[in-house]
């Protein structure tokens, strides 16, 4: 409700960007895993696995990020899927691997001029030049993360800060 409320949602949700679509899905399959996770409870399973089978638009069911998320988290414990989200190691470079490689091959394949418009001009080239002259200072993020999260801005800043220090204490203790 928070999200769904808050200006940047509301804004982003009407504007002409698919974003929204791809993004939605994804980001209720980690709050789902993230519940079972925490709970135990197989209904979150259930759900997190029946959203990854729904797919994104335009591809066929299971084959998103959330689907491949869903099968791994199907066959871990919560103990196991702390341990390998807390320290960095081989073994967590090959999984993401395994699961994004082959999507992104799948993707070149079919269209040769996906690797050099997507990683190099829509990533690259949008963060490190002016291509598409949207010349921001350092700090711009600022005052957009603030107007974004309207009318939850007082509750929002505060929590940002409360998860920063939390993942610090994380990430030193892993």
């Amino acid at each position: 409700m928070i999200a769904a409320s808050s200006a940047g949602m509301i804004g982003f949700g009407r504007g002409a960007s698919t974003d929204m679509l791809v993004s939605a899905p994804f980001a209720l399959a980690m709050m789902c895993w993230w519940s079972w996770a925490s709970t135990s409870r197989k209904f979150w399973l259930l759900l997190l696995l029946w959203i990854a089978g729904r797919g994104r638009a335009g591809q066929r069911p299971c084959s998103s990020g959330a689907g491949r998320a869903g099968g791994w988290a199907r066959t871990q414990s919560f103990a196991a899927t702390t341990k390998f989200f807390c320290a960095p190691s081989p073994s967590r470079i090959r999984v993401v691997l395994c699961i994004v490689l082959p999507w992104y091959l799948a993707v070149q394949h079919k269209v040769p001029q996906f690797f050099a418009s997507f990683f190099i001009e829509h990533n690259l080239e949008r963060f490190g030049t002016n291509l598409y002259q949207h010349a921001q200072p350092f700090w711009y993020y600022i005052p957009v993360f603030v107007l974004a999260t309207l009318p939850w801005t007082v509750f929002a800043l505060p929590a940002l800060f409360d998860a920063g220090r939390v993942a610090i204490k994380l990430w030193r203790g892993c």
